[in-house]
């Protein structure tokens, strides 16, 4: 079991790590300050330390050079978390004794990866930022070598927990993690954002649903297709399920989100699919629920409103779009 030390500022996501990384049996130390940071590292000499960049008193860059330059604690990696205006202070990052750095937004796998990499590889580090006898230039060089070193591997797992492999659209987690971005943006700078659940089916023999099956996965790699052609380079496309598509539509209101809903539609219904002869016997549905709307509070709730659209769009023909309406 390793013993991270957590330093966060912001309440949501230092909440979020805790529990993650307890449910993967990590222990966890948690600080608010440079300063109980400093007394943790001390005290209990942790496998590895997080801290953000802008923690108060010493800020992060400082806790960094503290354990760089402290005889017991220079063997701990120390990996900040900056903003992405941070990016620019780059070299003082790498400077300032920290051995890796992590951008926000925050994403788990990331963090477990970059975690698992730094800890598995804390001998190699260990001498690094242990005097002076290590220049500026060799620090960033080791850095970079093993940066290098791990690239591919990181970004073919980030790529499988991101990516999904039947479609090359974005995995359920990743849309998820897109959803609650694009709901805090929007309600930030009170702008509009809509969600479409795109569901389905071919028909069976015996009629309009009874023995209808998901589509082949050759069919689900071409309507993928359509939904990237008939978007925007800033929607958000994920293949949800076998058969069940979602879509984020940012700074579209609920007319552009049925507009972008038909045209699907109608896309989908026409196109000559591979292995279905025209596609015409396609059940398409599709719900619409756009934000700001009552009760709209986190992410989830607009998706429960664009799968209630969704519930009765399936309640009529092959070709429905329905929209979600507050009942009277």
């Amino acid at each position: 079991m390793r013993r991270i030390l957590l330093t966060i500022r912001r309440g949501e996501e230092r909440a979020d790590l805790v529990r993650r990384l307890r449910a993967d049996g990590d222990e966890v130390l948690l600080a608010r300050t440079g300063a109980e940071a400093i007394t943790l590292l001390k005290r209990h000499l942790p496998d590895a330390a997080l801290v953000d960049h802008d923690v108060p008193r010493p800020d992060g860059l400082s806790v960094a050079g503290w354990a760089r330059d402290h005889v017991n604690l220079h063997r701990i990696p120390v990996i900040l978390i900056v903003d992405l205006v941070a990016l620019e202070h780059r070299e003082g990052l790498v400077d300032c004794g920290a051995v890796d750095l992590i951008v926000r937004p925050l994403r788990y796998p990331e963090v477990q990866l970059r975690l698992d990499w730094r800890t598995d590889n804390v001998g190699r580090f260990s001498g690094l930022f242990a005097g002076q006898e290590a220049s500026r230039a060799a620090i960033q060089q080791h850095v970079a070598a093993l940066l290098d070193q791990h690239r591919e591997r990181e970004e073919e797992i980030l790529g499988l927990l991101f990516t999904d492999p039947d479609t090359g659209l974005n995995s359920r987690a990743y849309f998820k993690i897109k959803l609650g971005e694009e709901l805090k943006r929007a309600q930030r700078y009170g702008l509009a954002l809509s969600a479409l659940l795109i569901k389905l089916q071919t028909p069976g023999a015996a009629g309009r649903d009874e023995g209808a099956g998901p589509a082949s996965p050759m069919t689900i790699k071409e309507i993928a297709g359509i939904l990237l052609l008939e978007s925007r380079d800033l929607d958000v496309i994920g293949h949800t399920s076998p058969s069940d598509f979602a879509m984020l539509l940012p700074s579209t209101n609920q007319d552009g989100a049925v507009l972008l809903a038909q045209r699907i539609s109608e896309r989908i219904i026409t196109h000559p699919f591979v292995d279905n002869a025209g596609g015409r016997d396609f059940q398409v549905r599709i719900g619409v629920a756009t934000y700001p709307m009552a009760g709209v509070r986190v992410a989830q709730d607009l998706m429960d409103r664009a799968r209630e659209a969704l519930g009765k769009a399936e309640d009529f023909g092959r070709r429905e779009i329905c929209i979600w309406e507050a009942q009277a």
